[in-house]
């Protein structure tokens, strides 16, 4: 999987390369992140329950920015897809040998960030997300509610407007949990790599 989106990164770069359009406000982007790390926080530790573990992550999603100053503020939104892995371990009973489950669960999540550019390279992106949890059912309580982002990266855009990234961020989901009081939440670390082109490669979309 790997392999392939290398080759799909490499081949959209040479594209852009062999584009002459005008740069566009607003863009569309793929990103990606491989292997992020993950934990579960317990806002409520109650005695003799056991403890759940993040086994980590990957996501994949498409997103949306628009200029909203020029040249160093943009807002970003679209629609994401992870998918989480985690181990439960029971409370200890020296009486019994009780071993760890693995489970997993998706979510699917709609960021809305500001990204905030300076030194040309730079940029430092952070706002709010909304989680949709789906199944399989995982032993955690559900993530589906409001969290938060934060991070910071590198960007690369080239003179026809397309744009590379490596962000790393670290996310929590469900501190506002749309069904009722969870103690659980998601908590992620990861790098993510994105490329984004402006509307003007489309052909009818004006700038």
């Amino acid at each position: 999987m790997k392999t392939i989106f290398l080759i799909f990164c490499l081949s959209l770069f040479s594209y852009a390369k062999a584009q002459e359009a005008n740069i566009s406000d607003k863009k569309v982007g793929v990103s990606f992140t491989f292997a992020g790390k993950n934990d579960v926080i317990n806002t409520e530790v109650l005695d003799g329950a056991g403890s759940t573990y993040g086994e980590g992550f990957f996501s994949i999603g498409l997103s949306y920015q628009r200029d909203m100053a020029k040249d160093w503020l943009k807002f970003k939104t679209g629609l994401e897809y992870s998918h989480q892995k985690i181990r439960s371990e029971p409370a200890f009973n020296p009486n019994i040998e009780l071993r760890p489950t693995f489970s997993s669960f998706s979510l699917i999540t709609i960021p809305a960030t500001f990204k905030a550019r300076f030194l040309k390279f730079l940029f430092v992106e952070g706002g709010g997300i909304m989680d949709v949890y789906t199944g399989p059912d995982a032993k955690i309580d559900s993530q589906a509610g409001i969290g938060f982002e934060l991070g910071y990266g590198l960007q690369h855009e080239i003179k026809s407007g397309w744009t590379f990234t490596i962000h790393h961020y670290a996310r929590m989901h469900s501190l506002l949990s749309f069904m009722g009081n969870g103690q659980q939440h998601v908590w992620e670390n990861g790098i993510r790599l994105g490329i984004y082109m402006p509307f003007s490669v489309f052909p009818g979309k004006e700038n």
